[in-house]
């Protein structure tokens, strides 16, 4: 465990005080916590916890090292992609905020169709360079399929969208605001022949069991 004096950085509870960012290990099946960096609040980002993953994992002998690294929002970004296909090790996380109309009108460009992944959810899959990124990459979209009960005394479906959908997006998967954050976008190094996305959408639900419960 590493440690930083506090300082005066994001903390959306105690806004302009001095505070820490924890950026934490997990290996997930077993629930075993591999480590912990405490950075200034200023170094909230994920790239900041990159050394102390590196450092674990260099100790360790490549047998010894993970099946892949995964991670949540933030964690999706050029550093921690290139970090990781320099190490050859692959990995899956979550994008942060992107533009989902026009992320999924690139992925129908590119001849993507939703799938029924099980568990009320379906993915969509493509090879997409997004801005920012120094190559190609595999991008997934996971969005819950609607329901068809009605919940309530107004009768209203859970997921009965509010402003009406793009034309030519399939509906309500392409809504805006709310609608749009039931979608959430991941991008992986494994190929599909070692991880479907159907598999993917349910490897990424499971961090629910390990992780923080402050994590996305």
């Amino acid at each position: 465990m590493g440690g930083r004096a506090a300082q005066i950085g994001y903390h959306p509870q105690q806004p302009g005080r001095p505070s820490h960012a924890y950026h934490s290990s997990f290996m997930a099946n077993p629930r075993l916590c591999l480590g912990v960096e405490v950075q200034g609040g200023k170094e909230h980002a994920a790239r900041h916890g990159l050394p102390g993953l590196w450092s674990l994992l260099d100790a360790l002998p490549r047998t010894h090292w993970p099946a892949f690294v995964r991670g949540a929002c933030g964690s999706g970004n050029e550093v921690l992609l290139g970090e990781c296909e320099a190490r050859g090790l692959p990995c899956f996380f979550k994008l942060r905020h992107p533009a989902r109309e026009t992320l999924l009108a690139q992925m129908q460009r590119a001849g993507a169709a939703w799938t029924d992944a099980g568990a009320g959810w379906e993915v969509l899959e493509a090879r997409l360079c997004l801005s920012g990124w120094s190559r190609e990459r595999r991008v997934v979209l996971v969005g819950e399929t609607p329901a068809l009960a009605p919940v309530g005394e107004n009768a209203r479906r859970r997921r009965d969208p509010f402003q009406p959908a793009l034309p030519g997006s399939g509906g309500w998967k392409s809504s805006p605001a709310p609608w749009a954050g039931r979608i959430a976008v991941l991008v992986t190094t494994l190929e599909e022949s070692a991880c479907p996305a159907v598999a993917l959408a349910r490897l990424y639900r499971e961090r629910a069991d390990a992780e923080p419960s402050g994590a996305r």
